[in-house]
């Protein structure tokens, strides 16, 4: 159920704010709705904390993700220090403008649903891990807290995703987390409204069946009750984390089960195309591109992708991938490949004047690099349509956001 700030408020004065999960829980006894309290997250209306200053005229910030709700419509999301910023563009990047600031995080996660509803889950250090939501754009948003957060907070990160409208998982990374550090799952049925604390089987497995010496970091979802979490891992066990009851276990998809020896290892989450799927893998055997035909049921290795690539090769299409060597301070060279690794096209790239921090492809033609400047508050940003080779920026006026986009909306 959904409350603006000034009832809220009216009604924190006498119940707090389990007066939102009272309402949610109408119908059961007074006993039954303070057993369930902790375990519901409460919803509500408004808008976080912004930034009145505006930004110098050049800064630096971390960006660590984009999210395309369509080719014109995309959402940007990075840290600047301990600020989580969200710009939207929907000019086809010519175009930004902030549409969330929020001080005091350290930890964040973005889903576009559409191109008007989005979802941010955030952690700060004094206050629950929250996921802001919005159906507007960004014009107003609601908040829901994940329950028992603010002691045990996802201080190593959040990573949230959604496999329909409704259906949506957050991991819950942090260092007093079990193994691989999670500290736990939450789950939505409701678009993000509520989220619930899912048991896991982590803290169960003896030790030596479970990863114990890494760090889980991207999560993807394949279905209402399969997903795949990415691992990093210090003693390899051949495969990331996967589970098929939603959420409520986990165990080592052991994709290459001859790697069960002690020594690092990186493993991406599957990507599908259609009924194909397909990851990359860093291991003392080489580093590795993997497909399945059979929806992440068996894997084999298809090739290998260079040693020296600058990031993990970005899955564009069945069979397709690129990534990107420095071959001198100035210089860089694209790699492409078009049948899953086996070989690969390189060629010099241009427009590119610094290593940009994140890269992504919606198509093996069109790509977008975000770099860590902001230029008067606009995130920087580079476009290909041609797969990679060339790059320049959309950004109209050199960077300079409209005269409409320049408010905080």
């Amino acid at each position: 159920m959904m409350r603006t700030l000034a009832s809220l408020a009216v009604a924190s004065t006498v119940l707090g704010a389990t007066v939102v999960v009272t309402t949610l829980l109408s119908g059961c006894s007074t006993t039954q709705k303070a057993a369930r309290a902790s375990a519901v997250s409460a919803t509500r209306t408004g808008q976080p904390p912004r930034t009145t200053a505006p930004y110098p005229a050049s800064a630096r910030w971390t960006p660590l993700g984009m999210a395309f709700a369509k080719p014109s419509t995309a959402f940007v999301y990075g840290l600047d220090r301990t600020r989580a910023v969200v710009f939207a563009t929907t000019t086809g990047g010519r175009t930004w403008r902030m549409i969330l600031s929020h001080h005091g995080v350290y930890a964040i996660s973005m889903n576009a649903l559409s191109a008007r509803r989005l979802l941010v889950a955030t952690q700060t250090p004094a206050g629950p891990a929250s996921v802001w939501t919005t159906a507007n754009g960004g014009k107003t948003w609601s908040q829901a807290d994940l329950p028992g957060t603010t002691s045990s907070p996802c201080a190593l990160g959040i990573s949230m995703d959604f496999v329909t409208s409704s259906h949506g998982l957050i991991a819950c990374m942090s260092f007093d987390g079990g193994p691989q550090q999670i500290r736990g799952f939450f789950g939505t049925t409701d678009g993000g409204r509520t989220w619930r604390p899912l048991e896991n089987n982590f803290t169960s497995h003896p030790v030596g069946t479970m990863p114990s010496h890494g760090l889980a970091h991207h999560l993807r979802l394949s279905g209402v009750r399969h997903g795949w979490l990415g691992t990093t891992e210090m003693f390899c066990l051949g495969g990331p984390l996967a589970t098929s009851d939603g959420g409520r276990n986990w165990h080592v998809d052991a994709i290459l089960p001859q790697l069960t020896t002690r020594h690092f290892c990186r493993f991406s989450t599957p990507k599908f195309f259609g009924s194909t799927a397909m990851m990359t893998a860093r291991t003392n055997r080489g580093d590795l591109v993997l497909e399945s035909s059979s929806s992440g049921r068996r894997w084999r290795v298809t090739g290998h992708y260079p040693a020296n690539a600058a990031i993990p090769p970005i899955l564009t299409g069945r069979g397709r991938a690129w990534t990107y060597v420095q071959s001198s301070k100035t210089t860089y060279t694209a790699y492409a490949t078009s049948d899953g690794g086996a070989m690969w096209k390189s060629y010099a790239m241009s427009g590119w004047h610094s290593v940009p921090a994140k890269v992504f492809f919606g198509s093996p033609s069109s790509g977008w690099a975000v770099t860590t400047l902001l230029r008067h508050g606009t995130p920087w940003v580079l476009h290909t349509s041609d797969g990679g080779a060339s790059w320049k920026t959309p950004l109209r006026r050199g960077g300079l956001p409209g005269r409409s986009d320049q408010r905080v909306r």
